[in-house]
């Protein structure tokens, strides 16, 4: 897993899902925003695991601490 390209992914449907749900009149989540937030779990658990194992951080994280 690239821990860098899980969390540029994560980042961009964290965007789509704040911008649809930015609306103040909410509808029926469709099938996209379904699969966003699917895919977001999948790349949250994958990152998870890889920190968990030692994994390096992602570059953007690198010098936040």
């Amino acid at each position: 897993m690239d821990p860098n390209a899980n969390l540029k992914e994560q980042r961009e449907i964290r965007a789509r899902l704040r911008d649809d749900f930015a609306s103040p009149v909410l509808t029926n989540v469709d099938v996209s925003q379904s699969h966003d937030v699917q895919r977001l779990v999948e790349l949250s658990d994958a990152l998870d695991q890889w920190l968990t194992s030692r994994g390096t951080l992602p570059a953007p994280w690198s010098g936040a601490w």
